[in-house]
């Protein structure tokens, strides 16, 4: 068979009817297609068993699947029958666990990292509110070098947002927390690969600042249809309620449905003037966990319930998009949907960043404490001027962050030019250079190791 156009690497299979991550991850399989001369010519794999969303991809785009294992010879074994073009990994965890094999089967391949947002951002953030209780207005400045290196003896476990008992494998040699390792790992990947997508401006500039090399790094946003007209959108006096949209599974997600629903939302409906006091809130996600179930609660206007269909027509329907995020990273797909139908966002300023206009314009409301969150909920909900203004800017942005067709081609034209540039750029790219030398190769060997001890214990149970 001839060479395959791209090959994609997935954590997951991209659900774009669950995350703003899948939405993404799809977006950039269709922007691959458009360098395809067959869509058969594009793969994804994936560690997850095929799914219901795999087949749907299959059949709506005409890519090709196969499942794969970390850590087993025969990923090295399809890359060399495949020989992609562009190997495209959807996390730096996914370069992590396939990135030497690449190197090894495929090495005139040009490696892509998206980063969807930057992790080490988000887990900074999380630790520096949950641990060191910092102030929201301070979380969501973007952090130096220095701040990922954290006090020792911390036990803060990010996966689930809690402080005791952080297993031993999540500190450094000196006792300093787990997510300093973060940075260095994900910041190792970037460096290992040939081109980096960064998600927002402010995280590409970051990126840069930690000594990332710009010509190594791509703006490349979500990719959205345009808006519909505005005579085609739901017109105000339809709409009612406040909307919260998210995957359960994402920590900050979490968060924020847990801050809302025992602190801002009762503060709210007692601010809220006596014509809007039937408002609810509607809180709807992917993967409903019990704790999150078990603040439903009628009497108090809260209904917490699972996924939607269409994210579009679900916030269409609303009148305040609520994303009190208090850390996170990246652009938040939740807003940026509920611009697209023209409905204002009520957000932190973590949830804004990288998603203003200009300057300060942004397309809804953003507070930096709890009780400007109450005042600017209240404002947006009732005042029609102020809701008026807040869609137009948020259609606007939207227009200008997100068009399908520009951001696409400014993708698919860096690309072209990295992979026209790919000998030369890995000539000079000397980071990159120095940790794919075998004695930097931390990943590839650990991978080696794991993949013998998968053959020892085969060999032992066949015994």
């Amino acid at each position: 068979m001839g060479r395959c156009a791209a090959l994609v690497v997935g954590r997951v299979w991209p659900e774009w009817r669950s995350s703003a991550a899948g939405v993404r991850t799809l977006s950039l399989i269709k922007a691959l297609l458009q360098r395809a001369e067959n869509p058969s010519d594009v793969w994804v794999c994936s560690c997850a068993k095929p799914a219901e969303f795999t087949h749907e991809m299959e059949s709506m785009l005409g890519v090709r699947t196969f499942q794969t294992r970390p850590n087993c010879p025969s990923f090295g074994e399809k890359l060399r029958e495949l020989k992609p073009q562009i190997v495209l990994f959807d996390t730096f965890i996914m370069e992590e666990m396939f990135g030497a094999s690449v190197f090894d089967n495929a090495r005139d391949a040009l490696t892509i990292l998206d980063t969807q947002d930057v992790h080490f951002v988000r887990h900074w953030r999380q630790h520096a509110l949950l641990v060191e209780k910092r102030e929201l207005s301070d979380i969501a400045k973007l952090p130096s070098a220095h701040d990922f290196v954290l006090p020792p003896c911390s036990d803060f476990n990010p996966e689930t947002n809690s402080a005791p008992n952080a297993p031993l494998e999540d500190l450094e040699e000196d006792g300093s927390f787990y997510h300093s390792a973060v940075f260095r790992r994900e910041l190792s990947s970037i460096h290992r690969c040939d081109l980096t997508l960064a998600v927002s401006a402010p995280e590409l500039d970051l990126l840069a600042r930690v000594g990332v090399p710009k010509s190594k790094l791509h703006l490349a946003s979500f990719f959205f249809a345009p808006p519909p007209e505005k005579t085609e959108l739901v017109p105000r006096h339809r709409r009612k309620n406040f909307l919260m949209l998210g995957n359960y599974f994402h920590a900050p997600n979490a968060d924020a449905v847990q801050w809302t629903a025992h602190e801002l939302w009762p503060a709210i409906r007692a601010a809220l003037p006596p014509s809007c006091q039937n408002a609810k809130l509607e809180v709807r996600g992917a993967y409903l966990t019990q704790p999150m179930a078990a603040l439903d609660s009628p009497a108090d206007f809260i209904t917490v319930r699972g996924s939607v269909p269409d994210a579009g027509k679900h916030l269409a329907k609303g009148l305040v998009n609520f994303a009190p995020l208090r850390f996170g990273a990246g652009i938040k797909g939740k807003i940026a949907d509920g611009w697209g139908v023209g409905t204002p966002a009520c957000t932190t300023a973590v949830g804004a960043e990288g998603m203003y206009l200009q300057g300060t314009q942004f397309g809804g409301a953003v507070a930096h404490s709890h009780d400007e969150f109450v005042a600017a909920a209240v404002r947006l909900y009732s005042c029609a001027d102020s809701w008026h203004k807040a869609q137009e800017i948020g259609l606007q942005t939207y227009r200008r962050h997100f068009d399908e067709a520009t951001n696409t081609s400014a993708f698919l034209n860096e690309v072209s030019r990295a992979a026209k540039e790919l000998r030369d750029r890995r000539a000079v790219d000397v980071m990159g250079c120095l940790l794919w030398h075998n004695r930097n190769r931390a990943t590839a060997l650990f991978s080696k190791f794991l993949e013998t001890k998968a053959k020892l214990n085969a060999a032992l149970k066949e015994k």
